[in-house]
């Protein structure tokens, strides 16, 4: 199974979809993947802006309010309209790409759950004299 320790601090809710969808990737189910890491991204982007509307209003509020970057703003939009694609015009992607849009989707939802404890850290570290 593909776990990440990350994971198990995400809701009860959402890990139980990032579950899901790798069972889907590991059966060869990569429409199924690909629509189920979309909705990762959608729960992610409601939980850190709130539902203001589709994924592109979203995805615009998260990169003003810094949540991520310009390249995070371009691969994520990518990665939904491929789930878009999926979803909605019969879009079969291969193993390589699910793979590589999983991996970072992870890494990106990951980084948010890794660093909270980084202002404890920080304070931790005695200053420089």
């Amino acid at each position: 199974m593909h776990e990440k320790k990350w994971s198990f601090d995400l809701p009860k809710d959402d890990l139980l979809l990032f579950f899901e969808v790798i069972s889907a990737y590991e059966k060869g189910l990569f429409i199924l993947a690909l629509s189920g890491i979309r909705t990762l991204i959608d729960r992610y982007l409601v939980k850190k802006v709130g539902d203001i509307g589709g994924f592109e209003r979203k995805l615009k509020k998260m990169l003003e309010d810094k949540h991520i970057s310009k390249t995070q703003y371009e691969i994520l939009n990518t990665i939904i309209e491929g789930g878009n694609a999926s979803n909605h015009r019969g879009f079969r992607p291969e193993e390589e790409m699910v793979k590589t849009f999983l991996d970072v989707v992870e890494d990106i939802i990951s980084l948010d759950y890794k660093t909270k404890q980084f202002n404890e850290f920080k304070e931790q570290i005695p200053k420089r004299n």
